[in-house]
């Protein structure tokens, strides 16, 4: 069991590590396909946390009452856990085929911490770092 436990841990910090090297190629879309997977099914628990959070964060600014914000972000948190759980298994049984067109993922962004826009965006591009130009 240590063995194992060791062995796993080695292969998830080999794949952390090497994430940002590969993360623009394009060569190998199984493997691109089968990481990303992999990386989503793993983290995928980490989404109740980082729901937890945002939710929180983004209700101080509206209402004294954390803990209806707290509670909010813990039921987006376990649907979006279970989104990406989903979504990590469906990358992985379909890595061979070419499912949706490009290998694009099924959530945004690829991997929970994808970007710092504070929610799941539709894009891998932050809203708020860009500035919007008013007219």
């Amino acid at each position: 069991m240590k063995k194992s436990l060791s062995l796993f841990a080695i292969l998830f910090y080999s794949m952390i590590l090497t994430a940002p090297v590969s993360a623009g190629e394009h060569r190998c879309p199984i493997a691109n396909k089968i990481k990303r997977g992999v990386v989503n099914i793993i983290s995928s628990p980490l989404e109740i946390p980082k729901q937890i959070h945002l939710s929180t964060k983004k209700g101080a600014k509206k209402t004294p009452h954390v803990a209806v914000w707290a509670f909010s972000g813990l039921v987006k948190g376990l649907v979006n856990t279970v989104a990406r759980l989903g979504s990590g298994a469906w990358d992985v049984f379909t890595c061979n085929l070419d499912i949706p067109k490009n290998n694009q993922p099924l959530m945004k962004p690829d991997y929970v911490f994808g970007n710092d826009c504070g929610s799941t965006c539709a894009t891998t591009t932050c809203s708020k770092a860009q500035p919007t130009q008013k007219e």
